[in-house]
């Protein structure tokens, strides 16, 4: 029947088409999680430096002023936190946010178990918690 190869090619494209958008897409979302990663390492490294120099007996102001700029350089709009828990127990809390622009489907629903101690959390904040004994 005239035209129907032409139907069949049509369709072909639309099928590549749409296999194109989905592998962007994929790949888009591993560039992200790539980032994501590299953001909680730094947050980890930071995190465990400042609990380093807790031990080695700074003062936590100290700690939580020079760990502030060493945060707000590796991390989106990241900061620390030390916050005394009970009296053998600190907290170093590190967040950073993640560009607005990541929401999306593929993010995880997040609990209240999620969320940064100490602060009312956007959805896209991110942190680190670690405790150190005093």
């Amino acid at each position: 029947m005239p035209g129907d190869s032409l139907l069949e090619v049509m369709l072909a494209l639309w099928l590549i088409g749409l296999a194109a958008l989905g592998t962007m897409r994929i790949q888009l979302w591993a560039v992200r999680s790539q980032q994501s990663i590299l953001w909680r390492t730094h947050a980890l490294n930071l995190a465990d430096a400042a609990a380093e120099a807790l031990r080695a007996g700074y003062p936590a102001t100290r700690v939580a002023t020079e760990w502030q700029t060493r945060a707000a350089n590796l991390l989106p709009s990241g900061g620390i936190r030390i916050i005394d828990q009970a009296p053998e127990t600190r907290l170093i809390v590190l967040h950073w946010q993640r560009p607005a622009q990541w929401l999306s489907h593929f993010d995880p629903e997040r609990s209240a178990a999620d969320e940064c101690p100490s602060n009312a959390t956007e959805a896209i904040e991110q942190c680190v918690v670690l405790a150190v004994a005093k």
